[in-house]
């Protein structure tokens, strides 16, 4: 595995609330007009001579939910920079990444527009690390959630 799976980006934005995971930043994740300013992070780096690497990581491990979450550009770069990491540690990202959903889970916010969601899912994530990625969803056709059901993930008919 090189790069995240379709339903790993799905909850990603699913579990965003259309803002940055930045604490105090809202920054939109997708912007009205279906522009994705998000971008996806790796709390544990992507690459070897990433920020906050963990050699041990499996590939699964690596682009799995529970290590990424997704940012806006300014708070991706500004975690990564070598300046900032003994503030913006493992568990720091964890904590900021669990506070963030969980407020999102219990706000029931989504994004602003179905536009909005299919922009996200046709998501341009750029790494700021050697061995950047390229994730290109533009082909792609969802419907996230199903008929009636929540952000949680309760009720409804499904998704496709």
């Amino acid at each position: 595995m090189t790069a995240p799976s379709l339903p790993t980006i799905k909850t990603l934005f699913a579990r965003s609330k259309n803002q940055c995971a930045f604490p105090g930043c809202a920054a939109p994740i997708a912007e009205s007009s279906g522009t994705v300013t998000g971008e996806v992070c790796h709390i544990r780096a992507q690459s070897i001579n990433g920020p906050r690497c963990d050699a041990n990581q499996s590939d699964e491990e690596r682009h799995g939910f529970e290590n990424l979450v997704l940012m806006c550009g300014v708070h991706h770069k500004f975690i990564d920079a070598k300046e900032n990491l003994a503030t913006y540690t493992v568990e720091a990202l964890l904590e900021i990444k669990r506070t963030h959903e969980s407020e999102a889970c219990q706000s029931g916010r989504t994004l602003d527009a179905p536009s909005n969601v299919i922009a996200a899912l046709m998501l341009t994530a750029t790494v700021y690390e050697s061995g950047s990625v390229h994730m290109d969803f533009s082909n792609a056709v969802f419907k996230v959630g199903g008929e009636g059901g929540s952000l949680a993930g309760g009720g409804g008919s499904g998704g496709v």
